[in-house]
């Protein structure tokens, strides 16, 4: 019987067939529910013969945890993943022609076409290399074996917690997040250990970051739960159901939109990422958030120290933004009032004090996964006035400080190994970076800087929202070893050229003047 990619080709017309009857009978019952299953089919399709695409359409429902139909969508689409994952293990991606593993160039980008036959030509292109992307391996995983074992530690770590939590069931409730964290972990970063594929899941993640703020523009308003709102500030949630959440997520979209311009040959797609830029940029604006501010700050900082070569451009880049936001916040007194009035951080200072105060008293094991809020009460009284009692004793808080809650709850070994893989995993996007600019791909390398700068700034926003199970966050984190095997697998400069030169002895090439990205 003739197989395709492995699977019979009857079992596909029978999986169709009952698809396609399940579908009628649902619309037959309700139009809307008939919809969104026709819709699901259709991406079950998709994700069989495609994984890659099937990531990438994926990604952007990620964006959407406030909405119940949309956040169902993202866990069943997640599980459609995970089952194709698993049925491709084994199976090595099929590179397209030309350079492997580094993403080929068609002939439309070697001809350097434009316009509308430039976004035809690229179009085909990039579907025939999406197409090729069926099978994974683990090659990603075993070119970083420190970061495999970290991960695996930190895994045994927080399920032994469950042995000394207060609250057994509450530890138990969040460790499941973390097995599957680790699980978006792996496939992503098995299945997209290509550059092609990674601009594809930086496209996705920006999409996904602008339809987010999309529907947060449809129907803004205030956001009752936040205290500070009583001045009248009306904050954009979007698609997150929290404006700080949503601004950590568009400040690293932001970042991502500078590289896949700068990795970009054609100007039609570079005029869609700019548009796209914009309306993540106003996204940010509107969600008046002081923790992104001093992400955007300090990724501004790093990007000065790790792109030296380009700092020219980045100072002016950098300036650029300052004067127009400097513009907006002078135009709108009340966004400058909440950046300015000093609130306890909303209570954040007096939840860290009470955090303080339990890992005083539980430094090496902490009081177990998820179990900050069942003892932060017993804490009060100790660390004397709190101005913010209520979301201390009536509503119980998270930390707000990713690091200060797992140092908390995990004590010193489960806050080092969780720090120990933010690291590898920055430091793989890092060396990939390096490896692409010792090649002489300038592209690439901005691509991968992008990616690094944009997970480094959703791990500063950690030190301002509890996200160190945050979806978006893990799904940069992958990147990065994927990039790194990318970069390992792209050929070398030709012998004898002056990028072998360069590499040999650790420096660039020096790209010709009009290509720098």
């Amino acid at each position: 019987m003739p197989r395709r990619d492995g699977r019979p080709e009857t079992v596909v017309a029978v999986a169709a067939t009952v698809g396609a009857g399940l579908v009628g009978a649902a619309m037959a019952e309700r139009v809307w529910v008939g919809l969104a299953l026709l819709v699901f089919v259709l991406y079950v399709a998709l994700a069989t013969v495609n994984l890659r695409l099937g990531i990438a359409l994926w990604a952007p429902t990620l964006f959407f945890e406030a909405v119940p139909a949309l956040n169902l969508g993202a866990k069943a689409a997640g599980l459609v993943i995970i089952l194709r994952w698993l049925t491709a293990l084994g199976r090595p991606a099929q590179e397209p022609a030309g350079r492997p593993g580094h993403g080929a160039r068609g002939p439309a980008e070697q001809a350097g076409l434009t316009g509308t036959a430039g976004t035809a030509g690229l179009t085909a292109e990039y579907g025939a290399r999406w197409a090729a992307g069926r099978g994974v391996g683990f090659r990603a995983l075993r070119q970083r074996p420190g970061l495999v074992i970290v991960g695996v530690l930190l895994l045994v770590w927080l399920s032994l917690s469950l042995l000394w939590a207060v609250d057994i069931g509450a530890a138990a409730t969040d460790l499941w997040h973390w097995w599957a964290l680790v699980v978006i972990f792996v496939v992503v970063g098995t299945a997209m250990a290509d550059v092609g594929a990674v601009r594809m899941a930086s496209g996705a993640f920006l999409a996904g970051a602008v339809l987010s703020v999309a529907v947060g523009l449809a129907g803004a308003g205030p956001w009752p739960s936040n205290p500070a709102d009583t001045a009248g500030a009306t904050r954009l949630q979007g698609g997150a159901g929290d404006p700080n959440f949503l601004a950590s997520w568009l400040l690293a979209a932001l970042i991502l939109t500078v590289g896949l311009i700068a990795a970009s040959e054609n100007r039609a797609l570079r005029r869609l990422l700019v548009a796209a830029g914009g309306i993540a940029a106003v996204g940010l604006a509107a969600t008046l958030s002081r923790g992104a501010f001093v992400a955007a700050v300090a990724s501004a900082l790093a990007a000065l120290v790790l792109l030296r070569r380009h700092r020219r451009q980045l100072a002016g880049l950098i300036l650029l933004v300052t004067a127009v936001a400097t513009a907006w916040l002078a135009m709108s007194p009340t966004a400058w009032e909440r950046i300015t009035t000093n609130d306890r951080g909303d209570g954040r200072v007096d939840l860290w004090k009470v955090a303080w105060s339990v890992v005083r008293d539980h430094p090496l094991l902490g009081v177990g996964l998820n179990n900050y809020t069942a003892v932060e009460g017993d804490y009060v009284r100790r660390v004397g006035p709190v101005p913010w009692l209520d979301i201390i004793v009536s509503r119980a808080h998270e930390v707000h400080n990713a690091y200060l809650q797992l140092l908390a709850e995990n004590g010193i070994v489960g806050s080092a190994l969780f720090l120990a893989f933010l690291a590898l995993c920055l430091r793989s996007a890092f060396l990939a970076a390096r490896r692409f600019e010792a090649l002489g791909d300038r592209r690439n390398a901005a691509m991968a800087n992008a990616v690094l700068l944009a997970t480094f700034s959703m791990t500063v926003s950690g030190v301002f929202l509890s996200n160190a199970t945050d979806k978006r966050l893990w799904f940069l984190l992958a990147l990065g070893p994927a990039l790194l095997r990318a970069a390992t697998d792209s050929p070398g400069p030709p012998v004898g050229s002056s990028s072998t030169e360069g590499m040999l002895h650790g420096r660039p090439e020096r790209s010709p003047v009009g290509s720098s990205s």
